[in-house]
């Protein structure tokens, strides 16, 4: 089975900033069912809808001043993670996986 994240990927981008539309489209190429989280200092549909549009899963504007959304969304990454682990470990052995793998 090949190596997968244990956690999701965090960048920071700027979306004014040639070439930040690329940097989330580039991970989601390498590889496409990782967790991708954008923190932007831009807090406009545009910027986004380019995160969004290129990959990335969630989107947050700084500073952080609630931390609440942002937790939700590291946790959900790792149960998207966890599911994906099993699903690999079912597809690979026929068993169903109960729990962590």
């Amino acid at each position: 089975m090949a190596a997968r994240p244990i956690c999701p990927i965090i960048l920071e981008l700027d979306f004014y900033q040639p070439g930040a539309a690329e940097v989330v489209r580039n991970v989601r190429k390498l590889d496409s069912v990782a967790s991708v989280i954008v923190l932007s200092r831009q807090s406009t549909l545009t910027s986004y809808a380019i995160a969004r549009m290129n990959g990335a899963t969630a989107f947050f504007t700084r500073p952080l001043y609630d931390l609440k959304a942002q937790i939700e969304a590291i946790q959900a990454a790792f149960e998207a993670n966890d599911r994906w682990e099993r699903t690999l470990v079912q597809m690979q052995t026929g068993f169903h996986v109960v729990g962590c793998v």
